[in-house]
Parts: C-alpha cells; structure tokens; sequence
C-alpha cells in the first residue's frame, strides 16, 4: 500500500497503472483493508482526470472510495477518496463536505487541504485557497504537485511572476511532471513569449507525446 501511494503521488501515468497494481495486491492479501480501497479509488479517478480515461472509472472510484468508509469510518483517506470521486462527478458542494471530514480527522493530511483549496480556486473563491494551498505545502513540502497548484492559483491571481516562479520550482523538484510545462506555456503564450512557450512545449512533446495536459498545452 505504502508503495502504491510513493507512486500514486507522483501523478504520471505509468506510476500511476503501478499504484494500481499495487493497491490490487494489497486487497489480494487483506481483503478489509480500507487504506487499500481508498488508495485504489483515488487512482481509478486519476485515470479519468488526467489520463483521458473513460468516465466509468469515475463510478468504480466512487463504489471503492464508499466501501473504504464502510470498512473504516474513522480514518481520513476514505474520506478524501470519497471527495475526489465527487469532484469528478461534478459535485463540488458534496466535495468539498468529505475532504472538510477527510481534514477533521487528519488536521496534517495535506492532500485533502490541498484539493479544498483547488475547489475553492475553481469557483472563484480564490483569497480563502490561498492559504489553504500554502499550508499543503507546509504539511507536505517535498510534493511537487502541490507547488504547481500553488504556481496555478497565482495564474488565476494574475500574478505572473508568481505563477512562474511555483510553476518552475515544481519542474525543478519532479521534473518528469507534465503539468507545469504546459501551464508555464500558457501563461507565456498569453504574454505574447510565444519562443518561450515553444520551447517548453517541445521538451514536453518529447518526454510524454501522448500525454493530454502536453497535448493541450501545445495546441
């Protein structure tokens, strides 16, 4: 399990089939083993949100994320799972209730707060994310993709020299991440550094051709 979750967290596509299997396995060996449930959830729903998987991994993220709860209703990760499986359904309200129940359990889990923060940051309300997306960091610093949200959020502040200087530091602290090149991209795209974001689009375009965020971070 805690394999599974080293690669989980890495949010690339390979690692993420390895979670999988992983996770697959620890079930294989304690069948009530809710961290296992929650963890393979989480990794059915990634398929969907990053990886242009069909939206029926969606249904089966939300059946494990219910069945870790029923498992053990006292640990946070169900909880958590259970919000990123409403997320992807588009039930932000209901969301945002079970990462609130994920953080109550687990006041230093860091990737419920950070997912708050980018429900908040999604529906405009981007003063309260802030500081919720620092305090991930705080809990978790050496996770990359908790700078790039951080460096997103910026974006959506309008703050470019911000939003550069996280997106950067992501790339330097996992640099196999895809998002923050293409955002970084983006954002010089729309400051007319059109050589720049070539640039960083072609790195990309050669380490992960196939991968939806460089993909569309490239058109």
């Amino acid at each position: 399990y805690l394999r599974g979750r080293e690669l989980y967290y890495r949010y690339t596509k390979d690692d993420n089939e390895q979670a999988i299997d992983l996770f697959k396995k620890s079930i294989a060996l304690d069948s009530a083993y809710a961290l296992a449930y929650a963890g393979l959830g989480d990794a059915y729903a990634q398929r969907v949100q990053r990886f242009s998987f069909p939206d029926a991994w969606n249904d089966s993220s939300l059946a494990l994320a219910q069945q870790a709860i029923v498992l053990d209703p006292n640990i946070a990760e169900p909880y958590k799972a259970l919000g990123l499986a409403y997320y992807q359904h588009g039930w932000l309200q209901k969301a945002m209730e079970q990462y609130r129940s994920a953080i109550e359990l687990s006041p230093n889990f860091a990737s419920p707060v950070a997912n708050l923060s980018r429900i908040l940051r999604d529906t405009g309300r981007l003063a309260e994310a802030l500081p919720l997306m620092q305090k991930s960091i705080i809990l978790n610093a050496g996770r990359a993709t908790y700078y790039f949200e951080l460096g997103l959020l910026y974006v959506y502040m309008v703050d470019d020299s911000l939003a550069e200087h996280w997106l950067r530091y992501s790339m330097r602290i996992q640099p196999d991440l895809t998002f923050p090149y293409s955002d970084l991209a983006k954002l010089y795209a729309t400051q007319g550094k059109l050589n720049e974001a070539k640039e960083l689009m072609d790195q990309s375009m050669t380490k992960a051709p196939d991968d939806p965020y460089v993909l569309v971070g490239a058109g």
